[in-house]
C-alpha cells in the first residue's frame, strides 16, 4: 500500500476511535488524540512532499540517462560538442562524471564557463 494511502486510512480509523473516546473519555485522553491526529497529518504531508521530490528526481534521472550516452568530441576551442552541434559541454565534468554539463556565457561575448566546476574556455 502506498504511504499516503496508508496514512489516510490510519487517519480515518483514528477519527472513528477518537469519536468513541470523545463520548466517554476524559480531557487528557482527548488531548492525546488531538496530538496524534496532528502527527498523522504531518506524516501525510511529509509523504506527499517525498512523493513530489521522488517524481522530480525520476525526471532528472531520465534526463541524465538520456545524455549519459551522448558522444562528445573535444574541439580546438576547449569545449566538447555533440554530433548535432550542441554544446559546448564541459570537458572536465564529462571526463570525471561521464555526464554532459552544458557550459554558459555570463555576458554576450564572454567565453563559456562551467557553473559546476568553474572550467572556462580560453579564447
Amino acid at each position: 500500500m502506498e504511504p499516503v494511502t496508508a496514512i489516510s486510512t490510519a487517519i480515518i480509523t483514528f477519527k472513528a476511535i477518537k469519536e468513541l473516546y470523545d463520548k466517554a473519555g476524559d480531557l487528557k485522553t482527548r488531548q492525546l488524540f488531538m496530538d496524534m491526529q496532528e502527527q498523522l497529518l504531518d506524516a501525510k504531508q511529509a509523504a506527499l512532499e517525498l512523493r513530489e521530490e521522488n517524481a522530480l528526481l525520476k525526471e532528472e534521472l531520465k534526463r541524465v540517462k538520456a545524455t549519459e550516452d551522448m558522444e562528445l568530441t573535444l574541439r580546438d576551442d576547449g569545449g566538447c560538442y555533440a554530433k548535432d552541434g550542441s554544446g559546448p559541454y564541459c570537458p572536465n565534468c564529462h571526463r570525471k562524471d561521464k555526464i554532459p554539463h552544458l557550459m554558459h556565457s555570463r555576458l554576450r561575448g564572454d567565453p563559456p564557463w562551467c557553473s559546476r566546476c568553474k572550467y572556462a574556455i580560453k579564447r
